[in-house]
């Protein structure tokens, strides 16, 4: 379910530890870049973003690192 990424990307920032969602390729062939367009808000809200690939992985505002 691929479409839920950027709803995922969203709660995950109210996750306990770091979140990746992996497996997104079919996402940079939609309207736009559906894997980097959640960075931006996330990143206004506090949360580390990470964009690698076709991995996007979201740490909640307060934390780094890997998940």
């Amino acid at each position: 379910m691929p479409d839920t990424a950027q709803t995922l990307a969203v709660t995950a920032l109210f996750a306990e530890g770091g979140t990746t969602i992996r497996g997104l390729h079919t996402l940079r062939v939609k309207e736009t870049d559906r894997i980097a367009a959640p960075r931006p808000n996330c990143k206004k809200l506090g949360a580390e973003v990470i964009v690698e690939g076709d991995d996007l992985t979201i740490n909640r505002p307060g934390r780094s690192g890997p998940p």
